[in-house]
């Protein structure tokens, strides 16, 4: 209901926020506000249907997590698990991620354990525009930034740090997923 639906081949010159949003939470919100401040434009969200680590979306499931922009933001939704991939869909773009993500984008195990395969990749992801925004993620204890990150030299002009004084949450969809099944075991005991 009053939602609008496009249908493009690419988008051009936006700012991409991309995840599972297995649900939306602050932490997402807060990163969308605050980028939208830093640069002056609309986040879109996008859900990518496939992704290169987790099983497919179904339309049910996708059908579920797209209710939860309705009125709040807009949301795009693909079939580009790889970056490689969205930044075709989305030339000469903005994509803002979480240093966890950021570590994935730079290991050679996305790229057939190939070292010139990653590089071919940055390269073309350069050559499309894109350039990345990295959040600081909490990871095993620690918070992580792009400073922990090991990107290639050549690359390194690609991405920028969110500031941790502008950004920290210490929130994950898995971990509210958790607490939720956590909650509901407890009201299935009584």
């Amino acid at each position: 209901k009053n939602a609008k639906l496009e249908i493009k081949d690419k988008i051009e010159n936006i700012v991409v926020l991309s995840g599972s949003f297995n649900p939306l939470h602050n932490g997402h919100k807060k990163l969308k506000e605050l980028v939208e401040k830093q640069t002056n434009s609309q986040v879109y969200f996008e859900l990518a249907l496939q992704n290169a680590d987790k099983n497919a979306i179904d339309l049910i499931e996708a059908r579920k997590r797209a209710k939860q922009f309705l009125g709040y933001a807009p949301l795009i939704l693909s079939k580009s698990p790889l970056f490689s991939e969205k930044a075709k869909l989305f030339p000469n773009s903005k994509f803002v991620l979480g240093a966890d993500t950021a570590t994935r984008l730079v290991d050679k195990k996305y790229y057939n354990n190939d070292e010139n395969l990653l590089l071919a990749a940055l390269e073309e992801l350069d050559n499309l525009g894109s350039s990345f925004l990295v959040a600081g993620r909490s990871h095993k204890e620690e918070f992580q930034t792009l400073a922990d990150i090991n990107i290639p030299i050549k690359f390194k002009n690609l991405f920028t740090q969110i500031p941790e004084y502008q950004f920290h949450e210490d929130i994950s969809s898995t971990q509210i997923r958790t607490e939720i099944m956590q909650e509901q075991k407890l009201n299935d005991n009584f």
